[in-house]
């Protein structure tokens, strides 16, 4: 499985990982995720300041 190294008292495990055929998130999904994060953003933006106003104008009348 792996080998293991003992230097002074601690120990470090040495193993293979596989370095092909895996992705990040960001190199599958690619740059709709980070549009799609700031888009949700504007819309809950944008309604919290609706609702905020809403009630601002409620209590002025």
């Amino acid at each position: 499985m792996g080998e293991t190294t003992t230097a002074g008292d601690a120990e470090l495990l040495v193993t293979a990982a596989p370095t092909s055929g895996w992705g990040t998130v960001y190199s599958r999904t690619g740059d709709w995720f980070p549009g799609l994060c700031l888009a949700l953003l504007l819309v809950a933006v944008a309604g919290v300041r609706r609702q905020v106003c809403s009630v601002m104008s409620k209590s002025s009348t």
